[in-house]
């Protein structure tokens, strides 16, 4: 490996770090310093949590880290007076590394958002087996869980994360009996869709203000039915895969602290029936 191509490696691998290896060091730190501020101001300011936001930050990352790698790689070749100093280049390298793992480590606090990805399918068809989402964490600090959010908790009795959906809050009485939802002596409203079929059994349910699909796989026989009373400060969810979906019919209330954040968009989902495919339904999330 000649030098200009070890420099180009260090610098995609660490921003800034060919700067450091060739002897400019500020150039060094202004290329590391900016790709944690872009980081930074974008998580900030919850741009992140939008599809195109989420885009944009890594076209101006990858630039940044491209741009320098390429720069530093060139200066190598030029030659010149370069003064390196190897002991100040590995330095940086950890200092950085460092800096990158506590935050991305501790990014649900820090940060605002989280990354999961779904184990299983009873989040179907709105959330499918294998989808990767972002969850923004900051999402209730000052305004408490709805109806229709799905949002990302832990469960007491496990301590293992789960993405289900809102469907009674404190202090409501919800009903379900033969796939149907009754909330305080309200039926949510319940329509199979359109193009619905017995391959494909998708309804539209209408949850306050949210209209959303699920998926009921036997309609002849409905799973956990019954009335379940909502104490303060604890919330009912359900799986969209009304049928196969181990949620509040089954481990109880959510305690409002165990709640970690609401979906914001699926970045990244892959099935053999669609493919691969990118911010699949970012609007039913805003």
């Amino acid at each position: 490996m000649t030098a200009s191509i070890r420099t180009f490696v260090a610098g995609i691998i660490v921003p800034g770090w060919g700067y450091w290896i060739v002897g400019r060091s500020k150039h060094g730190a202004g290329a590391a310093c900016l790709t944690i501020a872009l980081i930074l101001i974008f998580c900030w300011t919850r741009l992140v949590l939008n599809p195109v936001g989420l885009r944009v930050l890594l076209v101006f990352v990858l630039t940044i880290l491209i741009g320098a790698a390429v720069h530093s790689a060139l200066i190598e070749v030029r030659g010149g007076e370069i003064e390196r100093n190897w002991k100040r280049a590995f330095m940086f390298a950890g200092a950085y590394f460092v800096i990158a793992f506590l935050l991305f480590s501790n990014r649900g606090t820090l940060l605002g958002y989280e990354i999961f990805r779904l184990p299983a399918s009873s989040m179907a068809p709105t959330l499918l087996e294998g989808d990767y989402i972002i969850v923004d964490t900051w999402r209730f600090r000052d305004v408490d869980p709805a109806y229709g959010d799905i949002v990302v908790f832990e469960l007491p009795q496990s301590g293992v994360n789960y993405i289900k959906r809102v469907v009674g809050i404190p202090r409501d009485e919800v009903r379900y009996e033969q796939h149907r939802l009754t909330i305080n002596g309200s039926v949510v409203p319940l329509e199979p869709r359109p193009d619905a079929t017995r391959l494909d059994p998708r309804f539209i349910e209408r949850l306050g203000d949210q209209e959303h699909e699920i998926l009921i796989t036997n309609a002849g026989f409905s799973i956990r039915d019954g009335i379940f009373n909502v104490p303060d400060g604890h919330y009912f969810v359900l799986g969209d895969n009304r049928d196969n979906s181990r949620d509040s019919r089954y481990f109880g209330m959510i305690p409002r602290d165990n709640i970690r954040g609401r979906i914001a968009h699926i970045y990244y989902s892959s099935s053999e029936a669609t493919g691969i495919r990118w911010d699949r339904f970012p609007a039913q999330f805003d």
